[in-house]
């Protein structure tokens, strides 16, 4: 009977420690990634100053604008309704998207004709575009770059999408068979789901005097799914991720029985808050690393 308890408690302590586990994964996925994209927005700014600071007071380098390389700070944007303010990430991939809203690699930017789109988060990695919903017709949208500061105003509503309706970032033809200087934002939905996409649509407000240019012919929106370029199961993610999630997985075993012993055999204050300084750090690198093997980001 002793025994039989005893493998009861056990059972039932593993299972409150996964449990616990698994809460502070969620906590980590809604708030510990704003620290990532937080430290990943200092330095995409201190890029763009520099960025903006060498083209100030130079001409918008006709025909042709400058493309910035996949991971690099493009410019800036901010939609004063529900206070963003972000430096724009050239590329949509993961990776990309965990510093910043992402430019669609192949749609036009601020400055050219056609349809520009920009994907970002909407719960995770500093959710910038987490109230996208709250926008109305008319609402600003403003984005700086090298060439200038470009504002758009909201055309239409919010609206969702399935996740494989990539004609929202084709663009829209004017009546002179030119296509019209718009943006399209994308972010997932509803939030904590990637199940549909929600759009922003806005057209671009030219200032008197502003030039645009045709954006390259080779712009074909090759994305097969709005922001979603990586995919795959989450066994695909642990494969990618396998060395660094089974090192830090092995290293957590071992600090938790550790300090399960340390505790055991100490039964003291002392021994359970310092058990809890050397697991939680070695928590948050292993969180770090299951993270990616996740299909999706929300």
């Amino acid at each position: 009977m002793e025994k039989f308890r005893a493998t009861v408690a056990f059972i039932g302590r593993s299972m409150i420690t996964v449990g616990l586990l698994m809460l502070l994964f969620v906590a980590y996925q809604l708030w510990g990634t704003n620290l990532w994209e937080a430290n990943a927005q200092k330095g995409l700014k201190s890029e763009l100053t520099k960025k903006l600071d060498n083209r100030r007071g130079k001409t918008l380098e006709l025909p042709e604008i400058k493309r910035t390389p996949e991971g690099g700070a493009l410019g800036l944007i901010e939609i004063p309704k529900i206070n963003v303010d972000r430096v724009l990430v050239s590329g949509t991939a993961t990776g990309d998207l965990k510093r910043g809203p992402g430019h669609y690699l192949d749609t036009p930017l601020p400055g050219e004709y056609g349809n520009m789109a920009i994907a970002g988060h909407r719960t995770t990695y500093g959710a910038p575009f987490a109230n996208l919903d709250a926008l109305a017709v008319g609402d600003e949208i403003i984005i700086t770059t090298a060439e200038g500061e470009f504002t758009y105003k909201v055309s239409q509503a919010p609206f969702p999408v399935a996740p494989t309706q990539v004609e929202v970032i084709d663009p829209t033809i004017g009546d002179d068979g030119k296509a019209l200087p718009t943006l399209t934002l994308t972010t997932c939905h509803p939030r904590f789901s990637a199940r549909q996409r929600l759009i922003i649509k806005a057209d671009l407000v030219l200032d008197a005097g502003q030039k645009l240019v045709d954006p390259p012919k080779d712009l074909k929106n090759k994305e097969k799914k709005l922001l979603d370029e990586e995919e795959g199961s989450f066994f695909d993610g642990i494969a990618r991720n396998q060395a660094g999630l089974t090192l830090w997985g092995l290293f957590l075993l071992m600090v938790g029985a550790g300090w399960w012993i340390l505790f055991h055999r100490y039964h003291s204050i002392v021994s359970w808050f310092g058990g809890v300084i050397v697991f939680l750090p070695v928590l948050f690198v292993f969180y770090i690393y299951l993270e990616k093997a996740l299909p999706s980001n929300y």
